[in-house]
């Protein structure tokens, strides 16, 4: 697999490109290494009832199912903003004005849907340690009722837009949100919703998809196809400052999430992570806290080696995608 690394287009997102540059690089080959497979929830409900699987399987399967899917948003969530970093940075090379305002629009709208599904993720789970450990250890006093974490990593991972002829059949989980409540949530977190506006002109057919290419003259004006570079260059002087933030916006809610993982003792180390200052985000500072007060990283119990057997051969039933 091809490294990516954002450590070059520093020149366009500021110094945290090269701060979370080779961080990010150096974490993807240990974090894509991970297989997922979750159950069909009606197999677990079969091998309960028949006794193949007590409380304690039944618990020990949510918990792992909750942070499984809290690793595949983390790592999928890293990924496809290096990637929009990087075709966007293309486009910037390039001089491609529709080009590059279109990745980087696309850019922000990704930021927004993971500040939505995930920069609360990190504390969540961090706060909600010691019973997600419990219950990989052999928690059977009752059922943890894991729901609204579930929910909200399935609606991440899974949710699309859904046609008329589909509405009232398909999960609310599985329903993406408008793209401008994305957005939304882009600004709630200080995030560039400005710059967004202009590149929405551009990539709209609407005046700024067109006006970028006049060249004023004596009394008018002609069409120049080569002004890409300085309408780029307009825009990014303009937005600079919010063009710096987008490393940090784009990464630490995917970051903080493998880090708080890593003292459930399920995932491949991520060494890089143990003194990244993650720009100072206030976010991890409560993190932090908290996984400093927080019990012994686990080591791979038996229940949880029961469990990773049967999850190669389910009772009862298949995997399934959710």
């Amino acid at each position: 697999m091809k490294p990516i690394d954002i450590s070059n287009t520093q020149h366009l997102f500021g110094p945290s490109a090269t701060i979370y540059g080779p961080t990010v690089a150096s974490i993807i080959p240990r974090i894509t290494s991970v297989e997922y497979r979750f159950w069909n929830n009606d197999s677990i409900v079969s091998a309960f009832e028949t006794g193949k699987i007590g409380m304690s399987e039944v618990n020990a399967i949510s918990v792992m199912e909750i942070l499984f899917s809290a690793h595949l948003a983390a790592s999928s969530s890293i990924i496809r903003s290096a990637r929009w970093f990087e075709a966007t940075w293309r486009e910037y090379e390039a001089g491609n004005l529709l080009g590059w305002a279109a990745c980087c629009r696309s850019l922000l709208e990704a930021i927004g849907d993971t500040i939505d599904g995930l920069l609360a993720m990190g504390k969540t789970l961090a706060y909600q340690m010691p019973i997600l450990q419990q219950g990989l250890t052999g928690f059977d006093d009752q059922w943890l009722n894991l729901k609204e974490l579930e929910d909200k990593l399935i609606h991440f991972s899974h949710a699309r837009k859904v046609g008329k002829a589909e509405q009232g059949t398909v999960p609310a989980t599985h329903v993406a949100q408008q793209t401008a409540n994305y957005i939304a949530f882009l600004e709630s977190a200080g995030g560039p919703t400005k710059l967004y506006a202009e590149l929405c002109q551009i990539g709209h057919p609407a005046r700024g998809s067109l006006s970028w290419m006049y060249a004023d003259i004596d009394g008018g004006f002609r069409i120049d196809p080569d002004r890409d570079a300085e309408a780029i260059r307009g825009i990014v002087e303009r937005h600079v400052d919010e063009l710096h933030m987008l490393p940090s916006l784009a990464f630490n809610p995917g970051l903080f999430i493998l880090r708080v993982l890593v003292k459930f003792g399920l995932f491949p180390h991520v060494p890089e992570l143990e003194d990244f200052s993650f720009q100072g985000a206030k976010g991890w500072d409560d993190i932090k806290s908290i996984l400093a007060k927080s019990p012994e990283t686990l080591s791979c119990n038996v229940l949880v080696e029961k469990i990773r057997r049967l999850t190669i051969t389910p009772p009862g039933g298949v995997f399934v995608e959710r």
